[in-house]
């Protein structure tokens, strides 16, 4: 059973990329949702950066596009199943995922910063200050794998999205969050964040983060992958991206 249906998904990967080849059609989008700026819930429907961006890239190669909503930990994998044909939601290009999809290239840079409520004195701010302190960070990212390499001494604790981690921030059951920085932005600029400040330097280790935030595709899937490089080209050079970028954040992402 388990052959025929890794035979069912691969060739279906395969009808998508043939028919998409000869003429675009319904393309269904994967996006987290509960990672603002850049996906959430807005009036009953998905809104932020990355969903701009994918809506953007479907108008380019006129193809109809519906975005929809899954979890972090599954992402990868229900790309895989034929569940959805891309996905647009912030995810690392690292060499551990492109060995089981294709990325575009970069839509945007990759850096992580800690975050910490005002007041804390944390002491020295390295792996060895930071020893047995309490850090938060979403589950099954590159975040988590950097704390992993770098902060083994410290309780890393991970939680199923940045927005619960950032809870417990504020509610002061850990002492630190680590994520990306752009969606760190965003949120201290809010009222929930607060409480809280950047603290230590950024972090931004191609070996373990990535070099950059791509869109997947199935790697049978390569005329969709061109000409979703192609749409992104024409976004970053006719201006759509900057006036995107520019909606959320008051500086380029892109470098």
């Amino acid at each position: 059973m388990a052959r025929t249906l890794v035979r069912t998904v691969l060739l279906a990967g395969a009808f998508v990329g043939s028919v998409y080849a000869v003429e675009p059609g319904r393309l269904r989008i994967a996006t987290e949702g509960t990672y603002p700026p850049f996906s959430y819930q807005e009036n009953g429907r998905l809104s932020g950066f990355d969903v701009e961006i994918a809506e953007a890239l479907c108008r380019r190669i006129g193809a109809q596009c519906k975005v929809v909503q899954q979890e972090w930990e599954g992402m990868i994998p229900n790309l895989l199943a034929g569940k959805y044909d891309v996905i647009v939601a912030s995810m690392a290009i690292t060499a551990e995922r492109q060995k089981l999809i294709s990325f575009t290239r970069k839509y945007y840079s990759n850096q992580g910063r800690f975050i910490k409520r005002k007041g804390d004195d944390l002491g020295m701010f390295d792996a060895n200050g930071l020893a047995g302190k309490v850090i938060a960070v979403q589950s099954h990212t590159t975040h988590q794998k950097f704390l992993e390499a770098q902060y083994s001494s410290s309780q890393i604790v991970p939680f199923p999205d940045t927005e619960a981690a950032l809870a417990a921030l504020a509610e002061k059951k850990v002492d630190l969050v680590f994520a990306d920085t752009y969606m760190l932005f965003s949120w201290l600029k809010g009222d929930a964040g607060a409480c809280c400040i950047f603290v230590g330097p950024r972090a931004s280790d191609p070996s373990v983060m990535g070099e950059g935030k791509g869109i997947g595709v199935r790697k049978e899937n390569v005329e969709l992958l061109n000409s979703l490089n192609a749409a992104l080209d024409s976004i970053l050079q006719d201006g759509t991206y900057r006036e995107i970028n520019e909606r959320y954040f008051p500086f380029s992402i892109y470098k």
